[in-house]
C-alpha cells in the first residue's frame, strides 16, 4: 500500500473516531518522512542516515504506544468467567456466552 492510501485510512480513522488522536498524529510523520526522502534525494543520496532513520523510528515508537493505549486489547472470556449451571439463577438457565480461545 504506497503512502497517500494509508494517510486517507489514518484520516478515515481519525473521522470516524475522533478519540483516535494516534491517527492524525501518524499521518503527520508520514508526510514528514516523506519530505526528508525528498529533501536527501535532492541532495543527491541514495538513503537516509541511520541517525535519522533511528529518529522517525522512534516517533512512531511513540504515537504506536499511545495507538495501542487508545485500543485496548478486549478482554477475552475463559471458562472460569462463566457461572456453573444454577449458580445464582431462577431455573438454572446457562447464560449464553461467546468463548474466545
Amino acid at each position: 500500500m504506497c503512502n497517500a492510501h494509508v494517510v486517507r485510512e489514518l484520516a478515515g480513522v481519525h473521522e470516524a473516531a475522533p478519540g483516535q488522536t494516534w491517527a492524525p498524529k501518524l499521518a503527520t510523520v508520514l508526510h514528514l518522512m516523506n519530505a526528508a526522502v525528498d529533501d536527501a534525494k535532492d541532495g543527491g543520496q541514495h538513503t537516509l542516515e541511520p541517525g535519522v532513520l533511528a529518529g522517525w523510528q522512534t516517533r512512531i515508537d511513540v504515537i504506536l504506544t499511545l495507538g495501542w493505549a487508545q485500543n485496548p486489547r478486549p478482554r477475552v472470556m475463559s471458562y472460569a468467567d462463566v457461572p456453573a449451571v444454577g449458580a445464582g439463577r431462577s431455573g438454572g438457565e446457562v447464560p449464553k456466552v461467546a468463548m474466545v480461545s
